[in-house]
């Protein structure tokens, strides 16, 4: 699965990403969304999506630790646990923060898939930006199947899905970036019209508040932050 893009609003409160399923060796494929909120200061993502070309029933459905996939999936490394915990279900205390149980595949092999979890963040310390969302061959028993490997990956069987990107941490920051940079010239004009005790909804005629050099660099700036952020962040890997 890949991180296509990730995106930050400009309040700051909200961080989106979109992740496209791939698969060399099996013909599963998908989209999903992942939109992090902090309502009164905590911090929620919410996973919306739906893959295909699944077996029918239960698949394990996880954040793994690494990004990398120069050898397929399983490159990607183990379970996203930055708090060095045993392997568990969505609603255990004691779980990975990459645990995100099963989805559930229909006769046509389709999972549709709706999850909130607040241990897998897109922003911060433990974002799951970067790193690898795999799909699995059989059921999470969410470790609780009693088998050797229920406390480590919840005998998940083969992971039959599964990509990663690389850009999304420069994506999130240029996108940091962006932000700041509309506020630095809405302040910076703001500031020069309070200086000569302007309001700053005010217009005059040959206003020489900003000279006609940095009036245009501040314009092309806004400019470039606007293509962008309307092309989705498609130059940024061109």
């Amino acid at each position: 699965m890949k991180f296509e893009k990730s995106e930050e609003s400009e309040d700051m409160g909200t961080v989106k990403a979109v992740a496209v399923i791939s698969s060399s060796t099996h013909n599963v494929k998908g989209s999903i969304h992942f939109i992090q909120q902090t309502p009164r200061g905590v911090s929620v993502t919410h996973v919306k999506g739906r893959i295909y070309g699944l077996t029918p029933g239960l698949h394990a459905f996880h954040i793994h630790a690494l990004g990398d996939t120069t050898n397929g999936c399983n490159s990607t490394g183990p379970h996203f646990n930055p708090l060095n915990k045993d392997h568990g279900s969505p609603i255990d205390e004691e779980r990975h923060a990459g645990d995100l149980g099963n989805i559930v595949a229909g006769s046509d092999g389709v999972a549709e898939i709706s999850i909130t979890d607040r241990q897998i963040p897109l922003s911060g310390e433990h974002s799951i930006l970067g790193r690898a969302v795999v799909v699995h061959a059989d059921p999470d028993d969410l470790g609780r199947g009693g088998h050797e490997l229920s406390k480590t990956n919840g005998n998940a069987g083969a992971r039959v899905g599964c990509v990663a990107n690389k850009w999304n941490r420069i994506y999130a920051l240029m996108s940091s970036l962006f932000v700041f940079f509309r506020i630095l010239i809405s302040a910076r004009i703001s500031n020069s019209m309070a200086v000569q005790g302007r309001n700053p909804s005010e217009t005059h005629e040959n206003d020489e508040i900003l000279d006609q050099t940095s009036a245009c660099k501040l314009q092309r700036w806004a400019s470039v932050i606007d293509r962008i952020e309307k092309s989705n962040g498609k130059l940024l890997h061109q």
